[in-house]
This record gives structure tokens, C-alpha cells and sequence, in this order.
């Protein structure tokens, strides 16, 4: 009969989740916003991108995930 076959890890669609970007220069964090993305990495990029983060200030970003 009909036999389902399970996608491989690498076909399955990476899971997306919120994150919440700052910016780590004193205290308190100052908050940049929030973007979608599969991980921390990617979340930063998106950011630098989206929110136009100046170059010396690109290293001082952190992602948490938002639930």
C-alpha cells in the first residue's frame, strides 16, 4: 500500500523561532528588536541587515530566543 517515507534530517525545513536582538554596551542591554530565524547566528545577520547595525557595533549584538 501507501508507504510514507520520512524527509532526512537535511530535507526538513530548519524550525524558525523569534529572536530578541540587544546590543551589549553597559548596562542595562539596549534593545534592537526582534527577528525570525533557525538560530542565534543567522538572527544577528538578520539584524545587521534589517535594522542597519553599524559596523562597530555588529560584534556587540547577542539573540535570545523569545517564547
Amino acid at each position: 500500500m501507501g508507504e510514507r517515507k520520512r524527509k532526512s534530517k537535511s530535507q526538513r525545513r530548519p524550525r524558525v523561532a523569534t529572536w530578541q536582538i540587544s546590543k551589549l554596551r553597559g548596562t542595562p542591554a539596549a534593545f534592537v528588536g526582534l527577528v525570525d530565524a533557525p538560530d542565534a547566528d543567522t538572527a544577528k545577520e538578520r539584524a545587521i541587515k534589517q535594522f542597519r547595525v553599524r559596523p562597530e557595533d555588529q560584534k556587540r549584538l547577542i539573540a535570545v530566543p523569545q517564547h
